[in-house]
């Protein structure tokens, strides 16, 4: 086990078996004082009663350090593990962001790292595209009710199913906690623009004998950051950096006519077409960032409930409650628009009271403006999520048996603001109203007829609303127990079998449909879609040497397979398909002092119901020059449905040794390789389309035709140590990647992504970028304790990348420098046996990012000039936190 340190309407057939059963509530989990908790909670195996994981890579990260530094979701201490980079959703995500966040393993994506929760799925297909339905956004999972998380680095499909590719992350709520608690927290940023406040209480209790009850109850708040309020993002010229002009053309002022690009001068509206001059983007092209948040508003409320009670000395039954409402207050700037989609405005401006008379309307090719008389196209969002499950699990001479049924339900709500209505826009350009060779917010009268900008807005203005719905109902069972002795101990088997629904529905306005309202459209559209999937598995656990045969040696082997099978369906459209995997791991101690560890075998992500019957709707940018010359072009792109996509294959190897030292006692040092191999991995045809000549709209469609290669090598070493002056525990890991590389079709050429930053909004060389794949990535900590008192820092590190070229000034080659932070903290625990107010009581002061070092500059990360997904904006940041203990 490697363990690192925290851096960071119709009722279906399963509703019916539902409701057989008799009563139901919620999730996977149990009481100390029935059974052992530790001996079943084993991220990457079904086996509860045996330790199946010895041979996966596994990083434990508890509540106690989530608190000591500062963490306030499991995303953020995910973010700073070494294996955790490359693009993937985030809470600090603006532009096409809802709030959510996703675990991103070995920079594979969020579609291909599984999230559990005690176990169990987190969710199923979400309802948006690149990312896991229901709590896999782990914002919805508030730190109070996580015990603890860990994180399995290794392909786990064979126990868990689809997506479990690069790996699983598994949160273990609190479920036999005794005691109450209260937490609260204030943090801001040393430029004080983006406050942090948490609130949270812990209480469990034993009510008898027979019943255990676990409740938690938090509340959390983060205040928004603008682009203009950073150095590095507060202008999207990015020139002086590094990177490009990124700065738009659509704004009040301007207007193509005879083939020319022109923008209005010298006055607040045009009486001629020689008010125009010609238009150049340098330097008169549009600063969004002036407007645009870059880690927008937030705020989090969440309850969770979790009872146990044991039916007879042999039978359990428990059930959990989570339920979690999120606000998202993303932004952009205010909404551009162009009568470039919009044929029958532009016929309104050709024929608008207010045109110049030396301009004919047919020398009109279109016309731009922005809505500042509206503010900023605020994209408000309300998510509310709520896991129910009710489990039975009981013990037969010898034999442990389980079965839980479970529903999932989330419901996410984006309303977007800033918008005008297109039939009232037109209907105020043909009576003069609104004046459309105006510059923003002019008012006055134009050959006596009276124009006012912003009121004609104003009194046109709208609001676009989308709906997302998901629903994951399962039924599962599992039994495992000794199968009959060997020499070197039992052999252990497990066997079980699993069905799931899932359901999406998709609500969009129909004005906001594409090319939808001036300004903005959805990328998505309305559409109902399901999944069944049923599912048998097994695993044994066969121990090879050990006992009275092995010589001090020990060998155990764990073999396990899966089979699903599929039915996706659509409207008229269905989708079926079935999966085998299987996989091998040992075991194998020579020595007291070494262990080796590996495994070999098959995983695979299952085709998303977005990806298969959903057409999208984006701005894309594409290279419409070469490698050597690029041209950097934003074209409307249409990402068709296919319903015949199949599975994503993967093959996943990992071998570790790990070595503890008898010279030394106390330092452990561990090494593990993996790589991971994928074949008909889904992409689009875009770039390719761009590259035969597609022009204005590009129609695409996804693929199972792209392989991916990636493998490294984790390095970590430990060492605890206790003298007269304290405890003393130094930590160090890193990630090294060997490769990273993509092949986008069976004819095009392997593209190697190791150590650049390709964003996924700029997807050339014919594939989507991972974003960031640094060569290294690691930390270092070291934690000193004595008595009440605990000292800590910890110093993270993430290597250079190469830019992506054609994002740079010039196509030049350009590197993002490392970046190097320190944390700091301080705690102070007074114990629950002190007499006073203060007993039970810790305080923690903790300093992230001491000295202040911005994200280095990526031109290729799009807007915010850097990538999100593996740096943070914020700066310096101070924290105080409380815990008292009753």
């Amino acid at each position: 086990m490697m363990i690192f340190p925290r851096n960071g309407p119709a009722v279906s057939k399963l509703t019916l078996w539902v409701a057989s059963i008799g009563f139901l509530n919620t999730t996977f989990g149990t009481s100390d004082k029935i059974i052992d908790l530790e001996s079943y909670v084993m991220t990457g195996s079904n086996f509860k009663n045996v330790d199946a994981s010895s041979e996966i890579p596994i990083t434990r990260i508890d509540n106690d350090t989530f608190y000591k530094w500062g963490d306030q979701s499991a995303y953020t201490a995910l973010l700073d593990q070494p294996y955790s980079y490359g693009y993937a959703n985030s809470n600090k995500q603006t532009n096409g962001g809802t709030g959510s966040a996703g675990a991103n393993l070995r920079g594979l994506g969020n579609l291909n790292t599984l999230t559990l929760i005690n176990g169990r799925r987190a969710g199923g297909n979400s309802a948006i595209g690149f990312e896991h339905g229901g709590f896999a956004d782990l914002n919805l999972i508030p730190i109070a009710a996580i015990r603890e998380m860990q994180v399995a680095v290794d392909g786990t499909s064979v126990a868990y199913g689809s997506d479990a590719v690069a790996g699983t992350v598994n949160l273990l709520l609190h479920q036999d906690y005794i005691g109450e608690r209260v937490d609260a927290s204030y943090s801001n940023t040393t430029d004080g623009d983006a406050s942090e406040k948490s609130l949270s209480f812990l209480t469990g209790q034993q009510i008898n004998e027979s019943t255990h009850l676990v409740l938690s109850g938090s509340w959390y708040e983060r205040n928004a950051i603008f682009a203009r309020d950073r150095h590095i993002s507060e202008n999207a010229d990015f020139r002086n950096q590094g990177g490009t002009d990124q700065r738009s053309d659509s704004f009040p002022g301007r207007l193509n006519a005879n083939g020319q690009s022109l923008i209005l001068e010298g006055g607040t509206y045009a009486t001629s077409i020689n008010d125009y001059t010609p238009y150049s983007r340098d330097p008169d092209g549009f600063n969004y960032n002036t407007y645009a948040p870059t880690a927008p508003t937030m705020e989090q409320k969440s309850v969770m409930a979790h009872v146990t009670h044991q039916l007879t000395q042999q039978i359990e039954i428990w059930t959990e409650l989570l339920y979690t409402e999120t606000s998202f207050e993303n932004g952009l700037a205010p909404a551009p628009w162009s009568t470039t989609l919009f044929p029958d405005v532009l016929e309104a401006v050709r024929g608008s009271p207010h045109r110049p008379d030396d301009l004919p309307e047919d020398d009109i090719d279109s016309l731009s403006y922005r809505n500042l008389e509206l503010g900023n196209m605020n994209k408000p969002s309300e998510k509310q999520a709520q896991r129910l499950l009710l489990g039975l699990r009981g013990e037969l001479d010898r034999w442990d048996w389980e079965a839980a049924v479970m529903q999932i339900q989330s419901r996410l709500d984006i309303r977007t603001e800033g918008l005008v209505d297109k039939t009232g826009l037109i209907e105020r350009i043909d009576s003069g109203f609104f004046n459309p060779f105006a510059m923003a917010f002019a008012r006055g009268t134009n050959d006596g007829l009276f124009f006012n900008n912003a009121a004609a807005l104003r009194e046109e203005a709208t609001s676009a609303r989308e709906s997302f719905k998901e629903t994951y109902r399962s039924i599962d069972f599992m039994v495992e127990g000794p199968a009959f002795e060997l020499p070197a101990g039992e052999l252990n088997v497990l066997l079980g079998a699993e069905f799931r629904e899932e359901e999406i529905d998709i609500d969009i306005d129909p004005s906001f449909l594409f090319p939808g309202i001036p300004g903005a459209w959805s990328g998505y559209s309305p559409y109902e879609a399901e999944r069944s999937v049923f599912s048998v598995f097994g695993e044994s656990i066969t121990p090879l040497l050990g006992g009275d045969n092995g010589d001090g040696m020990k060998l155990n082997l764990h073999l396990a397979a899966r089979y699903e099978n599929y039915t996706d369906e659509s409207a008229s459209r269905k989708n079926k398909y079935n999966q085998f995997v299987y996989k091998a791991g040992f075991e194998f101690i020579p020595i007291r002092q070494v262990t080796i560890r590996g495994s070999f075998g098959t995983a695979f992500r299952a085709p998303t119901l977005n990806e298969s019957f959903n057409t999208n709707y984006a701005s894309l940018v594409y290279n419409t020059g070469s490698d050597a010359s690029p041209n950097l072009q934003q074209f409307a792109t249409v990402l068709g449905a296919n319903p015949n996509l199949e599975p994503e294959q993967s093959n996943v190897l990992n071998l570790g040794i790990t070595y503890e030292p008898d010279f030394a006692p106390g330092l452990t040092a561990r090494v593990n390789y993996y790589r991971i191999e994928t074949r008909d991995a889904v992409n689009h045809n875009g770039q390719q389309l761009v590259n035969e000549g597609a022009t204005d709209f590009i129609f695409a469609t996804r693929f199972n035709t792209a392989e991916v290669l990636t493998d490294g090598v984790d390095y970590q070493i430990t060492y605890r140590y206790k003298n007269e002056l304290g405890q003393w525990e130094a930590s160090a890991g890193i990630n090294q990647v060997f490769r990273y590389e993509i092949k986008p079709s069976n004819n095009s050429e392997t593209i190697d992504f190791l150590g650049r930053l390709v964003h996924p909004l700029v997807p050339s060389e014919s594939v989507q970028g991972p974003g960031s794949i640094p060569e290294y990535k690691g930390y270092a900590r070291l934690i000193w304790n004595r008595g009440s008192l605990t000292l800590g820092a910890t110093l993270n590190y993430i290597h250079s990348l190469d830019d992506n070229p054609i994002m740079t000034a010039d196509s030049r080659p350009r590197e993002i420098d490392s970046w190097t932070t320190l944390d700091l903290i301080a705690q102070y625990a007074w114990s629950t046996r002190e007499i006073g107010w203060l007993s039970g009581t810790t305080l923690t002061l903790g300093i992230e990012n001491v000295t202040d070092e911005a994200p280095p500059f990526a031109a290729g990360a799009f807007a915010d000039g850097y990538d999100s997904s593996l740096y943070n904006l914020e700066g310096r940041r101070i924290s105080l936190s409380l815990r008292k203990e009753f």
